[in-house]
């Protein structure tokens, strides 16, 4: 059987071919799979990324409306016109805040939740809104975000907040509300996300932008299957087979909760699948065409192809089988060859036979010179070669051709070289020296490329990129060696780095990590802690200057990461790396801080309970303390009737030691309080020569007891009233006084004088001086006398009581006020207290203190025949505050806890009670839950009732907690009979 033989042209075309058919088939099958399944995740990632924008439209409009109204309930004005009821004004206010704030409507109720404006229904007022969980939490004092319905609205977006007056009572409150069941929200949704959108309200249509015959479709209910999914178990739900009016649709469902967590409204987003399905069957029908169109035209073109190929190669077989036998004169002329890869080679074989036959042209006339003439006069033609033929042609020529002038030129160029001089371009021999040449060439190659590498790893060092290396394989010898030192001072500056006991990271000038140390890793991975310290507030991410500029001063970033077990806390120091006047990086050094911050915590706790204790301590103290002075005086008060002196006086001294042990409780407060930083100063104008005369009346008795002569001078340049905390300068004169004539002995002096120091038109600097002949001080107390606790070595022996407060109180107030306190004294001669206050002056066109309404007197006013309600669960005490009213002839109704004061109260006659007397801690029902309590209660005297707290509760957060939730005033334990009176007198005098 005789051997079957394919030619050339059948091996290529048939498997070709047959393989082209089988890969057309499978790409038109696998692309129509494949784009159908990518066109239709596109489809549904176009209708998933709308309905995101949709949650983020709701997430955004639940921030502005919480912004708006947080703002608006801090409005000075609106505080002011909910005040006043003023509901054109209110609106005024209120209709240029709604467009700025991307909201629709606000609504402003009072704190009954009685509507006093609406802007989308201007005219519709006085109806209650308290029903509303958002205002119901805004009237207790609470901030809320709530999906929910209101006057014509079915669906919407509202925040409320609460509107306090400037004593801090509440008054009202602000709500801020987006619609969501009008057109426009939903169309500002479809031109802006690219889909359809509708809110179904109770499983109905209340808006929506798909349209039938024209028509907005609002009679559409909301399918069961999909109210059971969405309304009932409140889950999100995707349909991509949903059906709207006949048509197939792919829908994101999205559940609105109430404030109860029930599902009362559902917002949609979807788009229609027939564009979708029309378009992949036409994608399809096209990629088949276009396929079995380019098969046929690419099995035409490749048959052109495998033909043009075949027959030159056929022919240039017979050539080289030709040349290979020895017979160079076989090939003829080559301009017919083709003009391709195989023309290409065809005649490449031509040229090669021609430089064959040139170089043994050139060799045999080179030897026949030789043998000829005996010397080398004859030079070989360079210009005819390329290549290996070329070097080997320079080569042997440039053996014929050296002279004792190239070797002096070679020198030149190395001398050169060592002088660092690598421009050698005019410096090179002539072209028949090509070895030479390309010797001196590749040394100053290999000084150029080591002198850029050594400048790559000086530039990473400055840069900190510390993990740059050289590139060691470039090189051999003493070149390798220099590159692979550097390469381990690199690593030696890593390890330092990473040895370090503090996170260190480098950053570039752009802020990008450069480099971090081991221990960065550990802590922070592969963040940055600039990004970490801005995460909250991505447009305030600093570019270089401000981020130098924050981290500079006294400005320290704090930096908390939580953890599984505990947080940990950072301190973040920013250093720049400058060269040449310029910033090239930024170093930052992350400190662990976490023992140190736990500690201070502990301190705080520490501080916290001590206050805590001292307020209890207070409390308890001043209870029995109201009873001893106040028995003191009732005693004092009867014994005197008798005319018993001896009673009378004991009464007196009871009273007195009282009085000390309270104010040594007084202190002890103060003092907890000013190392809280919890004194609070308040500054208002004040008459100092007033203020002096007081304080020296007031120590008059004191002073004449010991016949010591107490008096006062005022520069009479102070007659305009200066800022100050009246309160706490009299406080410290007391105590300045006090001491002086404690310390100072029968007939001695005593003097406080005031002069100022400096006077310009904003302040005035003031000096005070407390002097004395009294006992005075050693030098060793004085270097202490501001301390705490601190006494003389007289106190040892007790012969003057104190507690080594007093001082130190004082010290702390002047200093509190910006001012210095010093003393100056030597023992039997006496002591000086200087102060210096640098106070302000009152600004005539703020505050005229002449235009200032007077504190009306009420001390004319009479009390006979009011009605007074006395709460306390201690009987002592009620039976004290009775008797100041002995001689008042008023009526004391007493109850022994809230509760039952609630009860007497709401028992009695509206209007029967003009004042209630409250005490704070009491079984039952405390003072302030009763005080809540009348408060509420549905009788017109309810609110109106004077309620005054009386209690041992006596730090000025009890008085502002007693304000805060209803009552009128605030008295501390032990009661001063005058105060009740007077307190009385205002309240309920006629």
């Amino acid at each position: 059987m005789p051997e079957i033989r394919f030619n050339l042209k059948s091996k290529i075309l048939t498997p070709v071919i047959i393989m082209m058919i089988l890969m057309v088939i499978i790409a038109l099958v696998f692309s129509s799979v494949r784009f159908s399944g990518f066109a239709q995740s596109l489809f549904s990632d176009s209708v998933d990324l709308a309905a995101r924008s949709m949650i983020k439209y709701l997430e955004d409009s639940e921030l502005n409306t919480q912004a708006t109204a947080v703002s608006l309930a801090a409005n000075q004005e609106i505080r002011q016109a909910v005040v006043r009821r003023d509901t054109e004004n209110i609106l005024r206010l209120l209709d240029p805040v709604i467009k700025p704030n991307d909201v629709d409507f606000i609504t402003v109720a009072d704190r009954l939740g009685i509507v006093l404006a609406r802007t989308h229904a201007p005219d519709e007022l006085g109806d209650s809104i308290l029903n509303q969980n958002s205002v119901f939490n805004a009237l207790n004092g609470k901030k809320g975000t709530y999906y929910m319905s209101d006057l014509g609205i079915c669906v919407s977006i509202q925040s409320s907040s609460p509107i306090y007056d400037r004593f801090g009572a509440l008054i009202g409150s602000v709500s801020v509300g987006v619609w969501l069941d009008r057109a426009e929200t939903v169309d500002f949704l479809k031109e802006h996300y690219n889909a359809e959108f509708t809110i179904f309200y109770q499983g109905t249509v209340a808006a929506t932008t798909i349209y039938q015959y024209g028509q907005r479709v609002v009679d559409a209910a909301l399918p069961d299957n999909i109210a059971n999914i969405v309304t009932e178990n409140g889950r999100e739900y995707f349909d991509s087979r949903a059906n709207i009016l006949g048509e197939p649709f792919s829908i994101y469902y999205y559940p609105l909760l109430n404030a109860y967590g029930e599902v009362f409204a559902v917002i949609t987003a979807g788009n229609s699948n027939v564009s979708l399905i029309n378009e992949i069957n036409a994608i399809i029908v096209g990629v088949a065409a276009i396929g079995g169109s380019m098969l046929i035209i690419a099995i035409f073109i490749l048959y052109r192809i495998v033909a043009g190929i075949t027959r030159p190669v056929k022919n240039l077989g017979v050539l080289v089988s030709e040349v290979s036998r020895g017979n160079l004169a076989s090939h003829e002329s080559d301009g017919a060859a083709a003009k391709d890869e195989v023309g290409d080679l065809t005649l490449d074989v031509h040229k090669l036979i021609n430089v064959i036959e040139s170089v043994l042209g050139d060799i045999s006339q080179l030897t026949q010179e030789y043998t000829e003439n005996g010397d080398f006069d004859y030079r070989i033609g360079i210009d005819k070669y390329s290549g290996t033929y070329r070097e080997i042609a320079e080569g042997v020529n440039a053996l014929l051709s050296v002279t004792v002038d190239d070797i002096l030129l070679i020198i030149n160029s190395l001398e050169q070289i060592i002088d660092g001089n690598f421009n050698l371009e005019n410096k090179r021999l002539p072209g028949k020296k090509v070895i030479v040449n390309d010797a001196v060439e590749n040394l100053r190659m290999n000084i150029t490329s080591v002198n850029t590498e050594i400048n790559k790893l000086i530039k990473a060092a400055i840069d900190g990129e510390l993990k740059t290396r050289g590139v060691i394989e470039s090189f051999k010898g003493d070149w390798s060696i220099l590159i692979g030192r550097l390469n381990r001072l690199m690593e030696v500056w890593e390890t330092y780095l990473d040895i370090c006991p503090e996170a260190l990271l480098i950053l570039d000038k752009d802020l990008r990590i450069v480099y971090a140390n081991k221990l960065y890793n550990k802590n922070f991975g592969a963040a940055s802690v600039v990004d970490m310290i801005f995460e909250n507030d991505r447009d305030a991410h600093p570019t270089l200057d401000t981020l130098l500029s924050s981290f500079s001063g006294e400005h320290n970033f704090q930096l908390t990461l939580t953890t599984d077990t505990h947080p940990k806390y950072y301190s973040i120091a920013c250093t720049p790396m400058i060269v040449k006047n310029e910033i090239i990086s930024v170093y930052v050094l992350a400190t662990d801080i976490t023992a140190l911050t736990l500690e201070k915590e502990k301190a705080l706790e520490a501080n916290r309970a001590k206050s805590e204790f001292l307020s209890r301590v207070s409390h308890e103290l001043r209870t029995p303390m109201n009873a001893i002075i106040g028995m003191s005086n009732i005693g004092a008060k009867e014994a005197g009737l008798g005319a018993n002196h001896k009673i009378t006086d004991s009464f007196s001294r009871i009273a007195s030691a009282g009085s000390h042990l309270l104010s040594i409780i007084n202190d002890v407060l103060d003092m907890s309080r000013m190392e809280a930083g919890k004194l609070d100063m308040h500054p208002a104008p004040v008459n100092i020569g007033e203020t002096v005369a007081d304080c020296v009346r007031l120590l008059n008795q004191s002073a004449d007891e010991k016949m010591i002569a107490l008096t006062s001078a005022v520069d009479d340049r102070l007659s305009v009233p200066l800022m100050v905390d009246a309160f706490r300068l009299r406080q410290v004169f007391i105590n300045l006084l006090s001491n002086s004539i404690k310390f100072t002995n029968q007939n001695g002096a005593v003097s406080l004088d005031v002069l100022l120091l400096e006077d310009n038109p904003e302040q005035s600097r003031v000096m005070f001086e407390v002097k004395d002949n009294g006992i005075g001080m050693s030098p060793e107390f004085m270097r202490n006398i501001f301390i705490p606790f601190e006494q003389d070595s007289v106190f040892l022996e007790r012969k003057y009581e104190g507690t080594g407060l007093g001082l130190s109180i004082c010290h702390k107030i002047i200093t509190q006020m910006g001012g210095s306190i010093n003393v100056t004294s030597e023992i039997g001669k006496g002591s000086v207290f200087r102060i210096e206050l640098l106070l302000d002056k009152i600004n005539p066109a703020a505050d005229d203190p002449g235009d200032a309404p007077l504190e009306e007197d009420y001390t004319y006013r009479s009390i006979k025949g009011v009605n007074i309600l006395l709460v306390d669960d201690i009987e002592i005490n009620r039976m004290i505050v009775s008797s100041i009213f002995e001689d008042e002839e008023v009526n004391i109704c007493e109850a022994e806890n809230g509760a039952e004061a609630v009860s007497i109260f709401n028992g009695s006659l509206e209007g029967y009670f003009g004042l209630i007397f409250m005490d704070i801690q009491m079984p039952v029902m405390d003072g302030y839950q009763a005080t809540e309590a009348i408060r509420k209660l549905p009788r017109g005297d309810a609110g109106t009732v004077k309620i005054i707290a009386v209690t041992a509760n006596a730090l000025s957060s009890d008085a502002d907690k007693a304000i805060k939730v209803g009552m009128d005033g605030h008295i501390a334990k032990p009661v001063d009979f005058n105060e009740v009176i007077a307190v009385t007198k205002k309240f309920c005098g006629v």
